[in-house]
């Protein structure tokens, strides 16, 4: 964490060098931005490595409150005021993004943090910092972070902060400098950081001088070596000539939405570029289809079908079952994840869902009014969701070693879990279940069974082993299904108490969703046949194989089931009496070629010969020249090729030393304490906001009216906000002149 604030602090000073006039913002960002998104409050929970939002915008730009998030923490959007209470987050750090000049942190009772973040960089939507409210605030007594209170800008605004007379705080450093304010337009460090709005002795800083990178706005086109695919073409209703493209994503819920992106063609290099000013997103599929229309070409269709493996497998998400303590009949289940994805060992993470037994759908379906819950292994051990156990008879699982004459470790080996099977004329040797075989002639299925095979123990390795290449002198039987009973083979069944496997399903799912699909396809010399057709390609992208399927409609379950199978070759195919049907279907914006703009640094040679240099991707050089640029979306872009006979080492950077428009400052202090009065004074008032509501409007000029008639006393700050006029006394004029204003018809006070 040290070395991430350090690095930062460097990266953030070549943000804060633009040099433009100071520009101050009240309340949250009005607006998101698609790049650096949009104003947002809430704290970094570093055991969990996650960040809990209070404040936060959503993609259509609606500013979301969540007093709820975190006990001890709430937001009043009207005043601007995080309040703070009996906090106790000495592990944590709050952070604001983008939230106005007039953001302010109330403290009540007894707080603590592990720091203050205030952002504002690559936005220029001003932030500033009040802290006040009568009670005591510690941060940073760990020392985990280098300043207690860490503040950046853009070098465009008017940043500072403030510590009221009333609050109590306690600021530590695990460096020299326990407040640190960058990038801000204000030059008299006296207005920089203060107590009271007075000046805080020992703060240093201002305007700096640094190593500038002089750098270019680049633009390159790479061939891809594939087919891309950007989304479905669309057209936009109220812009037919534009170029869109639709994707879809499902949301942790499993609701489907779809976002939409506008697409700019450069014939001269045959690139889509994308238009980041653009963006529609967080969209129903109703709400497309109301702006925009699918461009819509004949091709090939998928059809999608499953056979009884694909259903009993592929259909919902794997689970256990699970009991709530205080809910026990209910039905949770929990979906376990591993952190590599190898599924041994004790699970990373328990997602928690709700579900019910859908009759008509035969599997669970989650419960869409319970946002499922994640939990680490402790966070569930310690909940009071319990895995359902109980006693199971089922096939005994035998283990062995996959690959023969190698130890039997799961870094070099693979073990497997198969049934294990008696065999009636060799009772002493162990047999299991190495697999099932399907037979086709013709793409009719002939046979269908059981593969078994003994195994082999190693006396070395003291480890039974597959012996899948039976060099070890292991025999395999193949005994079709309908033989079996009668065979002298039979399974091991064993009881043991286990957690419930099941599978649930959301209700949005679709039979896509866990279906097998292939292309539709007919055949002549069957015309009522229904097929699938999969095409096969090898590494170099060379078609070698298609898998034709053939299909039978099941009425109960309203979809297609697998019923034969065949593979050809593209030579028995072209010559075969199929054929891929074709209907209209919505056709993707794809291209061969890939882009990237950026911004990269001049190098020279010996000769002051100028190239640009991908630093971050193995020092790559590039030319250049004044003859070749492009204008993109009101910005200027050299068109780069590489340069590979010339070598970054061989070649200088080209910088300069310039001093900054912007300053820096910091309190050089490894400790900060201020004991507060307590006692917070009257806020200061706007003219004419009497009732101090933040607005003026008739509510104001009755108080002045019932004040002026003697009905009600004023405090001396409803004094000086109904003195409208100047003349040191509050009446009937001053009660005229607020009703005209909140009617508008005077622009101020001072008209």
């Amino acid at each position: 964490m040290k070395k991430f604030t350090a690095v930062l602090l460097t990266v953030l000073m070549l943000f804060s060098l633009v040099s433009v006039s100071a520009n101050a913002a009240s309340g949250p960002a009005p607006e998101l931005n698609p790049m650096w998104g949009g104003a947002r409050v809430g704290v970094y929970v570093t055991e969990q490595e996650r960040q809990v939002m209070i404040v936060s915008r959503d993609e259509e730009g609606r500013l979301n409150v969540n007093n709820s998030a975190v006990e001890g923490i709430s937001y009043d959007l009207a005043s601007n005021t995080l309040t703070i209470r009996d906090l106790s987050y000495a592990d944590n750090s709050l952070f604001a993004w983008y939230m106005g000049d007039d953001f302010k942190l109330k403290v009540e009772g007894n707080c603590s943090l592990g720091a203050i973040f205030i952002y504002n960089y690559m936005y220029f939507h001003s932030a500033s910092l009040s802290i006040f409210g009568t009670g005591k605030l510690t941060v940073n007594e760990k020392k985990n972070y280098e300043g207690a209170v860490c503040m950046w800008s853009s070098g465009r605004d008017p940043m500072k902060l403030d510590i009221a007379d009333s609050v109590t705080v306690d600021f530590y450093s695990d460096g020299n400098n326990v407040i640190i304010v960058n990038g801000t337009t204000i030059e008299n460090k006296d207005e920089v950081i203060t107590q009271g709005g007075k000046p805080i002795e020992g703060v240093t800083g201002g305007r700096y001088t640094y190593e500038q990178t002089e750098n270019l706005s680049v633009f390159q086109v790479r061939d891809l070596g594939w087919d891309c695919s950007y989304g479905d073409r669309v057209t936009k209703n109220d812009d037919p000539d534009g170029i869109y493209a639709v994707s879809s994503y499902s949301e942790p819920n499993g609701q489907k939405k779809y976002s939409v992106a506008k697409y700019l063609y450069l014939e001269d290099y045959k690139v889509h570029v994308r238009d980041w000013d653009f963006h529609d997103g967080n969209l129903t599929k109703e709400e497309v289809e109301a702006s925009y229309t699918y461009v819509l070409e004949p091709q090939k269709v998928r059809i999608y079908y499953t056979n009884e493996w694909g259903e009993e497998h592929n259909r919902g998400t794997a689970a256990y079952q699970v009991t709530k303590e205080d809910d026990p009949d209910t039905i949770y289940c929990a979906e376990l994840r591993w952190e590599n994805g190898e599924e041994t060992g004790e699970p990373d993470e328990y997602i928690v869902s709700r579900i019910s037994w859908s009759e008509a759908e035969g599997i669970y379906v989650q419960d869409s009014a319970f946002e499922p819950i994640s939990f680490t292994a402790e966070e569930f051990e310690a909940s009071d969701y319990v895995l359902v156990r109980r006693d199971v008879t089922d096939k005994k699982i035998f283990d062995s070693w996959g690959e023969v004459d190698t130890p039997p470790d799961e870094s070099v080996n693979s073990l497997q879990h198969d049934a294990q099977v008696r065999r009636a004329s060799d009772p002493d040797s162990i047999y299991i279940q190495s697999g099932t075989y399907e037979s086709f002639v013709e793409g009719v299925k002939v046979a269908e069974g059981y593969m078994f095979k003994s195994v082999y123990y190693d006396e070395y390795y003291g480890a039974y082993y597959r012996d899948n290449s039976k060099e070890k002198g292991t025999v395999d039987f193949m005994i079709p299904y309908d033989e079996f009973e009668e065979s002298e083979f039979s399974f091991i069944m064993e009881t043991t108490n286990r957690t419930i496997p099941l599978r649930f399903i959301t209700e949005d799912s679709t039979f896509e969703d866990y279906a097998y699909s292939g292309y539709k396809a007919t055949k002549a010399s069957d015309p009522d046949g229904v097929y699938a057709i999969s095409e096969y390609h090898n590494a170099a992208g060379e078609l070698t194989e298609y898998h034709i399927v053939g299909l039978v409609f099941n009425e109960e379950k309203g979809h297609y089931y697998e019923e034969t199978s065949k593979f050809l070759t593209p030579e028995e195919f072209a010559n075969s009496d199929y054929s891929f049907v074709l209907e209209p279907q919505p056709t993707q914006l794809r291209g061969t070629r890939d882009y990237s703009m950026d911004s990269l640094p001049v190098y020279t040679d010996s000769e002051g010969n100028r190239y640009v240099v991908e630093e971050y991707n193995q020092n790559k050089v590039f030319n250049f020249s004044e003859d070749n640029k492009i204008e993109l979306f009101g910005s200027t872009y050299y068109v780069i090729t590489p340069k590979e006979d010339v070598k970054a080492e061989n070649l200088t950077k080209q910088v300069e030393t310039v001093e900054s428009e912007a300053c820096n400052f910091m309190l050089e202090k490894k400790e900060y304490h201020h004991t507060g009065s307590g006692e917070e004074p009257e806020p200061q008032r706007i003219k004419g906001d009497v009732n101090g509501d933040g607005k003026v409007d008739v509510n104001d000029a009755t108080l002045v009216q019932q004040y002026a008639a003697e009905l009600i006393p004023f405090t001396d700050a409803q004094l000086r906000a109904g003195d409208t006029n100047g003349d040191g006394k509050v009446d009937i004029n001053d009660a005229t002149r607020i009703q005209q204003f909140a009617a508008e018809l005077i622009p101020s006070f001072d008209a």
